[in-house]
């Protein structure tokens, strides 16, 4: 255990500051209003003073499946047990590269420790999770992801993704101009099926006759397999690549720029890579839908259930398309947001 945790300013393998007052900010309380409203809960019983359940610091962990600086998403998920530790005053700490046959030991030495919270950063953490919460009832868990909980103590911070994946569907087709269009994903998962799925239907009801082409890495983290399915893509007519492939596909987006196509990112802005490539990117802040997670669980309100998050909740939107599209393009992409915060269009898998 000790060889994967670190936390804190100074990369110590565990840090936490312990504060005698739970208030939480009124930061925080808005995150709440908004999640419990979402789900049914009475904003009006939260008190200003945020009343927690804890008797003792409140304490989270969170897994991580890479390191911090390799891509967003693990970046991400420290940005979020930070946010939390400002905001709550939690005790934090956090495992970075664990190593898949080590999550039951890392979920399973945290609870031991007593931490309260316990967030797996990814579907993979999904089976040592549901183990390890079996075993310890009182601790509360969360899985980063997509998951139907178990309805006791573990479930999961989920996004809406297929509203963003219609959206930049939609993007692509008005973009193209060879009617080709491109995915680069990481490993295939449920989460990739959903986002592949809405960005085809997106871009097809902006013009039927779209050709999606869809490819996997396998992994997030093989930069050469990234490039050379990219360059199949590029060579094939693709002009428009969606690239959702974690830091395999970081040099993707200059390798398109290069070719004088168009890219479209995931979880950050990611148009300082290739200013003349990205046309925008599906960012997401996650760490607020952890932050969220985290209020729920302090106020003993967490119930093991999952929590869906997206264009409404504000956690997740596009990035500026950094004059990549004209004013009239603009307009349309506007129209096909409020179409789907409205309802009118379904994003549903």
């Amino acid at each position: 255990m000790e060889d994967f945790i670190r936390t804190g300013d100074a990369m110590k393998r565990k840090f936490g500051v312990k504060i005698k007052s739970q208030r939480l900010t009124a930061g925080v309380l808005l995150v709440a209003v908004i999640l419990f409203g979402s789900f049914g809960c009475q904003p009006s019983s939260i008190s200003s003073e945020g009343t927690s359940t804890q008797k003792h610091p409140f304490r989270v962990a969170i897994l991580l499946p890479r390191s911090i600086e390799a891509d967003g998403w693990t970046r991400s998920g420290y940005q979020g047990i930070v946010l939390i530790k400002k905001k709550l005053g939690a005790d934090i700490a956090y495992s970075e590269n664990v190593p898949e046959n080590d999550f039951e030991k890392v979920f399973r030495q945290y609870a031991l420790e007593g931490y309260d919270f316990i967030i797996g950063h990814g579907n993979q953490f999904i089976p040592a999770a549901e183990k390890v919460a079996a075993e310890f009832p009182q601790t509360d868990f969360a899985i980063a992801g997509r998951y139907e909980g178990n309805n006791i103590n573990l479930g999961s911070l989920s996004l809406r993704e297929g509203e963003m994946a219609y959206l930049l569907g939609s993007i692509a087709a008005i973009k193209t101009k060879t009617k080709h269009i491109g995915y680069l994903g990481g490993a295939e998962n449920i989460s990739g099926d959903e986002i592949t799925a809405l960005f085809e239907r997106g871009a097809q009801a902006e013009d039927p006759s779209i050709q999606v082409s869809i490819d996997w890495v396998g992994d997030f983290t093989d930069a050469e397999k990234a490039q050379q399915l990219a360059q199949k893509q590029i060579n094939s007519g693709v002009d428009v690549i969606l690239v959702l492939a974690g830091s395999a596909g970081t040099d993707v987006h200059a390798q398109a720029e290069k070719a004088g196509i168009f890219t479209l990112g995931w979880i950050e802005d990611l148009n300082h890579l290739a200013p003349g490539a990205v046309i925008t990117s599906n960012v997401q802040d996650v760490p607020q839908m952890l932050l969220a997670g985290a209020t729920l669980s302090n106020l003993g309100r967490w119930e093991g259930k999952q929590y869906k998050f997206g264009l409404a909740e504000g956690i997740q939107n596009l990035a500026p398309f950094h004059g990549l599209l004209s004013p009239e393009q603009e307009s349309r992409i506007n129209l096909i947001k409020n179409d789907i915060l409205t309802g009118e269009i379904d994003t549903l898998p």
